[in-house]
């Protein structure tokens, strides 16, 4: 058989382990190449590169080995054909597996091998199996021409002339600038207080720029993921399920306003800035990084499909800002390096009007940031930060680590305003700022999918419009939307928009005559986000309040962790030494409260950021023990005895943004009884030495 028939072979085969199940999933993942700002030059090479360059390269080994030696060269053939035939079937077989889950990944492994080296035999005996392995060659070309030209991704590389509004004599320009924060995974009810006002100790720049502007505590998402919510917004249109690309919103805010108004915008999760105003492909990464970041994040997806026991993840790149640390006021603190281009961009002059538009993955999980952008390793937590628990305890943990996040994206607005009150344009400027979606911490919930126990969490999201000159704040009980926001912006522009919007301005009739019913779009499940379920709820069932949360409110001047640790009693031992616990008296028995070795931590400090998660377990804990954990001596949190990752006697705490962060840090913990008395009983200690 000849060795262009051997390559054809190669090149069909290795379509039906990976080309195809890989361009599939790609293709109705366009965010996968959005949220890496992939360029149509970058997405057409790995494809075709996926496709072609690994069987080559295996072919023209084999013809190599062949020159050197006939039969090893024969046999390294066969041993090709039979392994990528194997990486075709295996996946075939998940969950066919029987007893544990070791054992089953041992059948299905030889099971795979067996038929690899069943059909590498057959090949070389039955003309006609050759004659189909040669046929398959087409198949990569078929994969390769639906991913690029009929797949949700292949919109991407649609050229489209997008309808930009032509200049209108009849629409008055008052040279006024737009700037656009759009916050990411921000629920309403994280900012609120127990007044049901913005916490102006937690979020001290979202509560100044509400006095000033108009805050729409009713403002509700068009839909649950990013990927249909920003479009909504920047459309005025209700999501349409396609990608979050100019070739499916051809209208948007940038095209409006481009006739008037130079743009300077910093996407994220959607591509509706047309290239010939964005110029995003000259911004993008270089790329030799692009395709260097496709192939890691494919190949973790390659081996999760052909590993039976895991179901097949497409990485959607890491959902975390890159925070650079910098100096301000000679204090080390961190700012994520799209903002500071931001800021940046804010000039105080110029010839025309300016739309900055940044959507800021903040406060986003993963939630690994101080209020001040530090850092801190969570590797200790038991598991990702959407799976659900049933410890309350656990989901409280989970929800003070948003709001720290929360905290640091609040910093950033005020960050922002300086700006803006510094080149003097505060006054003048339209502000938007707002979230695209929220997120639940409720039990028994989906922390993102739409349900009936959830929605004042998901779908409410803060919005606050500072029009032009605006100096006294109101509170809009509003019914409005996301997609009200654009048709909000133009009224307060006055430029008249050019299409049929979904939306109406905040101020008009058709919102004013709207009951309370409200409606947003839900993708169903991270499988299909294509979907595009409708769901209905009404203010009066699902208003946000403080009250639903897990943490409490923010006592002024209080403890970092005070909302989260107020229920546990703690407060008067915290910032104490844990010494002074240790020596006081503990009971009639005048038994030696400290028994070492009753509690063990599970916390590392090695390279990197310092551990924020204090982690254990106790033997024989009494009933109603509590953990003290302190930091060079110094208490500085505490946990109740839950299960924590199906460990019964367990602990787990977050560690306050004021704890000691150097690396040869001391962490202790204090296993304790009778807080709630004047002096508690220490019936056991540990520590990190």
């Amino acid at each position: 058989m000849t060795r262009r028939c051997s390559l054809a072979a190669l090149l069909g085969l290795w379509a039906f382990a990976v080309t195809q199940p890989i361009l599939a999933a790609l293709g109705e993942e366009p965010g996968f190449f959005i949220v890496r700002q992939t360029g149509r030059a970058t997405i057409v090479a790995f494809s075709i590169a996926l496709a072609t360059v690994p069987p080559l390269l295996v072919w023209a080994v084999g013809g190599a080995v062949r020159r050197v030696d006939l039969r090893a060269g024969q046999w390294f053939d066969r041993i090709a054909l039979a392994s990528i035939v194997a990486l075709a079937v295996g996946p075939l077989l998940r969950g066919t597996g029987t007893g544990t889950a070791t054992t089953a990944a041992i059948l299905v492994g030889l099971v795979a091998v067996a038929a690899g080296a069943l059909f590498a035999w057959a090949y070389e005996r039955f003309d006609g199996l050759a004659a189909w392995a040669r046929f398959t060659a087409v198949l990569p070309v078929l994969s390769v021409a639906m991913f690029l030209l009929a797949s949700p991704t292949g919109l991407l590389l649609k050229t489209t002339d997008a309808p930009i509004a032509s200049a209108r004599s009849d629409a008055p320009v008052d040279g006024t600038s737009v700037v656009f924060l759009m916050l990411d995974e921000l629920p309403t009810a994280s900012i609120l207080d127990a007044d049901g006002s913005i916490d102006a100790d937690r979020f001290p720049n979202l509560a100044t720029l509400a006095q000033g502007s108009t805050w729409y505590r009713n403002h509700t998402a068009a839909a649950t993921s990013t990927a249909q919510a920003v479009p909504a917004v920047l459309t005025g249109e209700e999501p349409t399920g396609g990608p979050p690309s100019v070739a499916v919103y051809p209208h948007n805010l940038f095209t409006l306003l481009a006739p008037t108004h130079d743009l300077h915008v910093s996407e994220h999760y959607s591509s509706l800035c047309p290239r010939q105003l964005c110029d995003t492909e000259a911004s993008a990464p270089p790329f030799t990084n692009q395709i260097s970041g496709l192939t890691a994040d494919t190949t973790a997806f390659w081996l999760d499909r052909i590993n039976f026991a895991t179901e097949p993840t497409l990485r959607m790149g890491d959902f975390a800002e890159a925070i650079e640390d910098i100096e301000v006021n000679g204090e080390i603190v961190g700012a994520p390096a799209r903002f500071s281009e931001f800021l940046d961009g804010l000039a105080a002059t110029a010839d025309r009007p300016s739309l900055s538009y940044l959507h800021l993955l903040l406060p986003h999980a993963p939630w690994n940031l101080y209020p001040d952008g530090r850092s801190y390793d969570i590797t200790a937590f038991p598991h990702g930060d959407y799976e659900d628990d049933d410890e309350a305890w656990m989901k409280a943990v989970l929800q003070q680590r948003h709001l720290f996040q929360a905290q640091y994206a609040d910093r950033l607005v005020g960050s922002l305003l300086d700006r803006l009150h510094e080149i003097g344009t505060y006054d003048d400027t339209l502000i938007v700022a707002m979230a695209d979606h929220g997120i639940s911490f409720r039990q028994g919930s989906h922390s993102r999918l739409w349900g009936d126990t959830n929605a004042a969490d998901i779908a409410y999201s803060p919005l606050i419009i500072k029009a032009p000159r605006q100096a006294e704040g109101a509170i809009s009980d509003a019914n409005v939307s996301g997609i009200d926001v654009l048709p909000t912006v133009a009224e307060l522009l006055e430029v008249p928009v050019g299409w049929a919007t979904d939306g109406a301005p905040a101020d008009s009739d058709e919102v004013r005559e709207r009951d309370d019913h409200k409606v947003i779009f839900d993708i169903g499940s991270w499988e299909t986000r294509s979907v595009r379920n409708r769901h209905e709820f009404t203010i009066a069932d699902t208003t946000p309040s403080a009250a639903s949360r897990f943490v409490g409110s923010a006592p002024a001047g209080g403890a970092p962790l005070a909302g989260l640790l107020g229920p546990l009693g703690v407060d008067p031992w915290l910032g104490r030494p844990l010494a002074e616990i240790i020596d006081a008296p503990t009971g009639a028995d005048g038994s030696d409260p400290a028994t070492p070795g009753t509690a063990t931590l599970a916390v590392t400090d090695g390279s990197g950021a310092p551990s924020g998660i204090v982690r254990g377990t106790v033997a024989d804990a009494p009933a109603g023990a509590m953990v003290l954990v302190a930091v060079d001596g110094v208490v500085v949190t505490a946990s109740p005895i839950i299960t924590v990752g199906g460990t019964a006697n367990s602990f787990l705490t977050l560690l306050p943004p004021d704890a000691p962060r150097n690396q040869d840090r001391v962490i202790e913990v204090g296993l304790v009884v009778g807080l709630d008395g004047p002096t508690p009983t220490v019936v056991g200690l540990g520590s990190t030495s």
